[in-house]
């Protein structure tokens, strides 16, 4: 996920292995890891809130023989991700700027998430918590109407009765994240752009300005990262919401 962060917002690397290799490097194996208390933070809120919404809307909008469409499925998962994305703001604005400290200010000095709440408190005030909102929103809504649509089309094709069998699961996750993080990339890069800029950009303004120094390449520096990083990711978390379901049905003695 750093890779992936630096990769978006500095042109010095020449791909996702050159900006592993130059950051363990230059900075150490453990720079691999910054920002990760605000990136666990930001994972737990996001799908706390989105299962959540995302089981009530099931719960009340879906009916219970499982025979509505991949596309009803997919837009109950996209209003769930304008509730998460909502959430998670904050915490995805702490996260990339420690992740991007080295790469855009040249800062090689050890810094923690209170350094940059107080920063940007500082300079900014409460609206600078509210950054890159916009293209996070325009990232996750598409993102999870791809991602459940997917999983439940791909979970048709290998097992038709949605069956019980976790590593299913666990693939179509997989294949789910590695699309949708395909599909919705740009938006992420010009989201993680509006979140480390010096200066407060519009949404437009970062679309314009990568396209003119960078092209179209530009919003798809990171790609291969945020594939390698989502694929398993996502299969994980299916395997895990599957598996949770099964426990939970377990308990509650009904049938799965």
């Amino acid at each position: 996920d750093t890779v992936q962060a630096r990769m978006q917002v500095s042109k010095q690397y020449a791909g996702t292995v050159d900006c592993a290799i130059r950051t363990v490097k230059g900075e150490g194996g453990l720079a691999l890891f910054k920002g990760f208390t605000p990136a666990y933070a930001s994972a737990a809120i996001e799908n706390t809130v989105l299962w959540t919404i995302h089981g009530l809307f099931l719960r009340n909008l879906v009916s219970s023989n499982n025979e509505d469409s991949a596309f009803r499925k997919a837009t109950l998962g996209a209003l769930s991700g304008f509730f998460s994305g909502s959430a998670i703001g904050p915490a995805e604005i702490i996260k990339v700027r420690l992740q991007t400290l080295h790469s855009v200010a040249g800062t090689t000095s050890a810094v923690g998430p209170l350094h940059v709440i107080r920063e940007l408190w500082k300079t900014e005030g409460i609206k600078g918590f509210t950054r890159g909102l916009v293209p996070l929103w325009m990232r996750d809504v598409p993102f999870y109407f791809v991602f459940f649509g997917s999983y439940d089309l791909a979970l048709d094709v290998i097992s038709p009765e949605h069956g019980a069998n976790p590593l299913h699961h666990a693939i179509c996750g997989s294949f789910s994240g590695a699309l949708s993080w395909s599909v919705v990339f740009p938006l992420d890069v010009v989201k993680t752009k509006a979140q480390v800029s010096e200066s407060r950009k519009s949404m437009f303004e970062i679309l314009r300005e990568t396209y003119r120094f960078q092209g179209v390449s530009g919003f798809y520096r990171g790609w291969l990262s945020a594939v390698l990083r989502g694929a398993p990711a996502n299969g994980a978390l299916l395997l895990g919401v599957s598996a949770s379901n099964q426990v939970y049905d377990a308990l509650a003695g009904t049938e799965s």
